[in-house]
């Protein structure tokens, strides 16, 4: 008695292996969606009016790919690509932007790497990595007030919309 068990087709066969793929690739696990990247932006935005200034926020998801990019009236035109980049920096590293300003600086474990990426490296604050579960998700990114400001502010968002960070 040979028995090797059921037999597919090919269609059978495909159906199984996109069912059981696209189960491994979302089944429980944290990412970042339009509905958090527009909560974190829309409190940037209430955080930024409480400070009297104009911001711009920009939310990567964990392949790097703008989910949200946000620029208040009165913004500098300069911080919509500042703010994008302060995103994806700050997931492309895994920490705050300022923190990689740290490790670029001579003597650094980071040395030279600040002028890498074509000037899209972000140095300084205003970047953040979003954590959830202790997962990875993506990059938030507030540019247009000071160092301080834009830290803060998106600090706050983070703390609000995803209490544990990683």
């Amino acid at each position: 008695m040979n028995d090797t068990g059921p037999t597919f087709t090919a269609e059978q066969t495909a159906e199984i292996t996109r069912k059981v793929v696209s189960e491994l690739l979302v089944a429980d696990k944290p990412a970042m969606t339009l509905d958090k990247a527009r909560r974190l932006v829309e409190l940037g935005k209430e955080e930024a009016r409480k400070a009297g200034i104009a911001l711009v926020f920009a939310v990567v998801d964990g392949a790097g790919h703008i989910v949200v990019h946000e620029r208040m009236d009165g913004s500098l035109l300069a911080a919509v690509e500042v703010a994008r980049y302060k995103a994806h920096t700050a997931l492309s590293m895994a920490m705050p932007t300022e923190q990689v300003g740290e490790l670029v600086k001579e003597g650094g474990d980071f040395y030279g790497l600040g002028h890498s990426f074509e000037g899209r490296l972000v140095t300084f604050g205003g970047g953040r990595p979003v954590f959830e579960q202790n997962q990875l998700i993506g990059g938030f990114g507030v540019s247009g007030g000071s160092s301080e400001q834009d830290i803060r502010i998106a600090r706050t968002c983070l703390q609000a919309c995803f209490p544990v960070q990683g």
